[in-house]
């Protein structure tokens, strides 16, 4: 005789339902444990966005190379405990009151980032984690990687995106050639031009923002640093750092026959 049972979860618990039943074991198999589906899409759409996201549930992938994973879930979790703050700008009513907000400009339009310096963005911290959770660099040809098949991929609100480098450095407005940028290793005018704006030789360990005498070139120092060298708290004046600012003022050294030696940047 063959005896079907409902699903378990769904009988009540009564005296009824608890009586057994003889089953021919033999001509009956266990009906298969009941598990729970996976998704391409979870965690996404989520109720509350910033909240750590289950590494345990069965919805949560092992490997999507398309999606989010467990993988890119714990990395998500881990970048909640970090505070994602927008990059430091100058208080332009500050300067202005300061009386140094024109020679800041004028110094960093020289340089070539004052839009840097005055265009803010709106900060949306929760999407920053999502794609530094599940930034990927691939190639079509993985055998002989380029950057004409580099693609950078990531997900945002449950969605994937890929781009290609072209495409990343047209929406960025950046030069489509490849090129390398590096600071120089033995910079002339380096002990000369910090005597002139300081005092004393330069040593990069030893030579502090705050021994610069001309308040706008302070300013123009700390801005260097946060825009350019991702520096959260700034203090000390790095090779790369007095560089960006010699390029900044080259023309007026030039002009105040300082005796400081000249050198492209």
């Amino acid at each position: 005789m063959e005896v079907q049972f409902p699903p378990i979860h769904k009988i009540p618990r009564t005296k009824q339902s608890a009586k057994r039943t003889r089953v021919n074991l033999a001509s009956n198999t266990p009906p298969p444990r009941a598990q729970q589906p996976t998704s391409a899409s979870y965690p996404w759409p989520r109720e509350q966005e910033g909240e750590p996201i289950d590494l345990n549930t069965l919805m949560l992938l092992d490997f999507n190379c398309e999606g989010w994973d467990k993988e890119t879930a714990g990395h998500y979790n881990s970048l909640l405990k970090v505070d994602i703050l927008p990059t430091r700008f100058g208080h332009a009513e500050t300067l202005a009151h300061l009386g140094i907000d024109e020679d800041v400009f004028e110094t960093l339009q020289a340089m070539g980032i004052a839009p840097l310096r005055y265009q803010a963005h709106e900060l949306y911290p929760d999407l920053a984690r999502q794609v530094l959770a599940t930034a990927t660099i691939t190639y079509e040809d993985s055998s002989a990687p380029s950057y004409a098949n580099c693609s950078f991929s990531f997900m945002a609100d449950g969605e994937y995106f890929s781009l290609s480098l072209d495409k990343l450095n047209e929406i960025y407005e950046i030069a489509n050639e490849p090129r390398g940028v590096a600071v120089a290793k033995k910079f002339a005018p380096s002990n000369a031009f910090w005597d002139f704006i300081a005092n004393g030789t330069f040593t990069p360990r030893k030579a502090y923002q705050s021994q610069i005498r001309n308040p706008a070139l302070r300013v123009i120092a700390k801005i260097i640093s946060n825009l350019l060298f991702t520096k959260d708290q700034t203090s000390k004046v790095t090779n790369g750092e007095l560089q960006t600012m010699y390029a900044g003022i080259e023309d007026e050294i030039r002009a105040s026959g300082s005796g400081i030696p000249i050198q492209k940047v």
